[in-house]
C-alpha cells in the first residue's frame, strides 16, 4: 500500500494497493489525480528516481524531492539553453557538498513523516489486509486510512510558542 498525505496535517490524502508485481513508482500519477487539492511537493525515495515520475511531476507543476540514485548521471548540461531540471541539480549539489548536506538542505528529512503515517497506521490497524481479493483490500484499505483520518487530529500535540 502507497499513501499520500499532507506533511502540516498528518492527515492521509490518498492511498493506492497494487498487487505485488507493480511499481511504487507506477502508483505516482494514480495517487497524485485521487487529490483534490494542489500538489506542490512530491516526497520520495530513491525508488521514485526514474525520467517517467520526474516527467510526470515536472508536467504537473510539482516541485519534487526525490534523491538521485548513486550512479547518477546529469542529463541536460549547465551549457544547455534550457532550464536545469530538478534531478541534475540535485546531482550536482550531491557531488559538491554530499548527501547528507543535499537532505539537509533541501528539507529531504520531511518525507520521514510519510514513513510515520504509515508505521500509525500498521499500528492502529493491523500490518496484513483481512480481505482475500485485490477490490476488497482496497477498499478495505480506504476505510483504515479514512479512520486513521478521524483519529489522527485528536492525537496530535498543540504547541504554543510564546
Amino acid at each position: 500500500m502507497l499513501l499520500a498525505f499532507d506533511p502540516s496535517t498528518h492527515l492521509i490524502l490518498a492511498e493506492s494497493l497494487t498487487e505485488s508485481g507493480a511499481t511504487d513508482a507506477s502508483q505516482v500519477e494514480p495517487l497524485v489525480e485521487q487529490i483534490d487539492a494542489e500538489v506542490e511537493t512530491f516526497y520520495g525515495d530513491g525508488a521514485y528516481d526514474g525520467w517517467a515520475v520526474r516527467d510526470y511531476l515536472n508536467s504537473e507543476s510539482i516541485h519534487q524531492i526525490i534523491p538521485p540514485r548513486k550512479n547518477a548521471r546529469i542529463k541536460q548540461h549547465g551549457n544547455s539553453s534550457a532550464d536545469p531540471l530538478e534531478r541534475d541539480e540535485s546531482v550536482r549539489q550531491i557531488r559538491r557538498d554530499g548527501k547528507q548536506a543535499w537532505k539537509e538542505s533541501i528539507g529531504y528529512l520531511r518525507r520521514s513523516l510519510g514513513e510515520t503515517a504509515m508505521s500509525r497506521l500498521k499500528a492502529n490497524c493491523g500490518d496484513r489486509l483481512k480481505n482475500r481479493t485485490l477490490p476488497n483490500q482496497a477498499t478495505e484499505a480506504a476505510l483504515r486510512c479514512k479512520l486513521l483520518n478521524h483519529f489522527v487530529p485528536l492525537g496530535m500535540p498543540l504547541f504554543a510558542w510564546g
